[in-house]
């Protein structure tokens, strides 16, 4: 549309001329007429407004003289349409216009003689609004600060967020619409390690814009608040068994499991071993070196990044083995009977369910004499008098027997003497008394010959003369036992 720029006071002369019907001139009179066309309108803005994508405010300078003003916008090169006529500087325009075209606005004025000015024209592109600066400027376990700058375009008249968020080891998603926003914002509320995606939006009127679409952040990770699954145990033997746990749970995870402390206890000795198996998928360890028939608490805490979760703990009792050594065996003595005690073994590696035991005379090449009780004590009757007895005793658990405890038994043997020297051909000797003995046998062998005496049971004393004063003698003694009618005698006492 093309304007022309005429403007101030014009004057027209009119001339007019009657004649009749032969051409005669009857009349004829003129007259000047003057009219003005107001200035053209200066300082024209187009401005877009909040109200709307495609609101547009148009505004220019006052026209001293003007009576109004006629508003047209023409797009691409149709021709110009004519929208307002006002007689205000100002006009907002909220229809008839669409995003994304180029529209040219044309304003002219008129004066009192209602002939149009110059035309005062600017242009316009309805961009779409667009924040390309939309970030994240601190970033917490919890809470994200995200910051912008306003459209270039058009400011918008108030901003949403809209945020969905989702744990990093899940895949259900949390949405939140967060109204009436302005930069910077806080967004709090949001799970650890999570990872968020936001979109900004504009408010324009009635219709909204989205500004930046799926800004992607993950909050920090913290401290694990749960603690592992349950912990599993597998191939338990005598000394060893191995150790699995789930994972933690995603709701207590917190961020990455980027190990685990596994601790185990011997309950009994209260001693304590810890492990640091590394990497959150590695959720078995094979524990050996473990003392039988114990019970063992087994810890395992979950850490991320060294920042320690709570424990979770179960106890496990380990198999039976076979049955250590027993303790402490005593016996006491008689004739024909031997009394044995002990102590059950110090390291059971079981329930004890019987004591085994065996005895046989020292010289005797058969087999052994068996027994058991479940007892820590025990009589054997009906032995050989003055012999000699090798004893065993061991104990069972349901695997097995454990090793051997045995002793060497002397029966009714004179355990000491003494002898006191009497003169240079006697000597005298005592002993303490054996009861149920029949007599005593002294032997004292000069290295030429060897003689012997007996000696009555009521006494424990004898006096032996006659020996030669130039030899030396050794001395020996033994115990005969009478049984049925049977004498028996025990072995002798080394040689003094």
């Amino acid at each position: 549309m093309v304007m022309q720029p005429y403007r101030g006071l014009f004057q027209f002369l009119l001339y007019f001329q009657t004649s009749n019907p032969t051409g005669a001139c009857l009349n004829s009179f003129h007259s000047n007429y003057f009219f003005s066309v107001s200035d053209t309108p200066t300082g024209l803005t187009a401005t877009r407004l909040s109200t709307g994508l495609a609101h547009v405010r148009l505004s220019w300078s006052t026209v001293s003289g003007a009576t109004g003003y006629e508003v047209y916008y023409q797009l691409f090169s149709n021709t110009p349409v004519s929208i307002y006529n006002t007689s205000n500087t100002t006009i907002n325009i909220t229809s008839g216009l669409s995003q994304g075209n180029t529209y040219t606005f044309y304003v002219v004025s008129y004066g009192s003689d209602s002939l149009p000015s110059g035309n005062a024209s600017v242009m316009l592109t309805i961009s779409n609004p667009v924040v390309d600066d939309f970030m994240a400027t601190l970033v917490t376990s919890t809470s994200i600060t995200l910051k912008w700058s306003p459209p270039t375009a058009v400011v918008p008249i108030s901003y949403n967020i809209n945020r969905r968020c989702r744990k990093v080891c899940e895949s259900s998603v949390n949405s939140n619409n967060e109204t009436l926003v302005s930069s910077p914002h806080t967004s709090t509320g949001i799970p650890p390690y999570s990872q968020c995606g936001f979109d900004l939006i504009g408010i324009y009127g009635a219709k909204i814009v989205y500004l930046t679409t799926n800004y992607l952040t993950t909050t920090l990770s913290t401290a694990p608040t749960a603690p592992v699954d349950d912990i599993i145990f597998s191939s338990v033997e005598s000394v060893s068994m191995t150790v699995s746990w789930d994972e933690v749970p995603c709701n207590g995870r917190n961020g990455p499991i980027t190990g685990y402390y596994l601790t185990y206890t011997n309950i009994t000795s209260n001693t304590s071993y810890t492990v640091n198996i590394t990497g959150g998928d590695n959720r078995m360890y094979n524990l050996t070196g473990l003392i039988p028939y114990t019970n063992y608490t087994v810890s395992i805490i979950p850490y991320n990044y060294n920042i320690n979760g709570p424990a979770r703990h179960e106890i496990q009792l380990i198999a039976e083995s076979i049955s250590g050594v027993i303790s402490d065996l005593i016996y006491t003595r008689a004739l024909t009977e031997i009394s044995i005690s002990w102590n059950p073994p110090t390291i059971p590696n079981g329930i004890i369910t019987v004591y085994e035991i065996r005895y046989r005379e020292s010289t005797s090449t058969g087999p052994y004499n068996i027994t058991n009780t479940t007892n820590t004590y025990y009589s054997i009757v009906g032995l050989i008098p003055n012999a000699i007895y090798t004893i065993g005793v061991r104990a069972y658990t349901s695997i097995g027997p454990g090793e051997w405890t045995a002793e060497t038994i002397n029966i009714a043997k004179v355990g000491s003497f003494t002898l006191k020297y009497l003169n240079s051909t006697t000597v005298q000797m005592n002993w303490l008394p054996i009861p149920g003995t029949s007599y005593y046998t002294i032997y004292y062998n000069s290295g030429y010959d060897v003689d012997s005496m007996n000696a009555s049971n009521e006494t424990n004393e004898v006096i032996i003369p006659e020996l030669y004063s130039c030899l030396s003698y050794s001395f020996e003694m033994s115990v005969t036992i009478e049984i049925n009618g049977i004498y028996y005698e025990g072995p002798r006492t080394v040689p003094t």
